[in-house]
């Protein structure tokens, strides 16, 4: 484990996430995979919730379902000058994401 997300929202179509990373892994441009947390189980009652436990890699059998990770791009926390100036021109002030047409 290398770190957490704290947050994530989908932006323009892309799963766009915050997250507390070791500085050693957090290089921009670097692919790093991301372990899902399993929901609690639905159905159960309410003040009943059950979390999902996996098996261990080593007990699986066949027809045994596990999470797989996903794969995620380290971005650059803050935009460049140049970045920041191509907003700023394109009337988005400045921050957040604009949408051109």
């Amino acid at each position: 484990v290398i770190g957490s997300v704290t947050s994530s929202t989908l932006v323009a179509g892309h799963q766009l996430g915050l997250a507390c990373v070791e500085k050693a892994y957090a290089k921009v441009g670097a692919t790093i995979g991301i372990f899902p947390v399993p929901h609690e189980e639905a159905g159960a009652g309410e003040g009943q919730a059950q979390e999902r436990h996996e098996k261990s890699k080593r007990s699986l059998t066949v027809g045994d379902r596990v999470v797989l990770h996903g794969e995620a791009t380290i971005l650059p926390r803050f935009r460049t000058p140049e970045e920041a100036a191509a907003a700023a021109g394109a009337g988005a002030g400045g921050g957040g994401v604009t949408k051109s047409s």
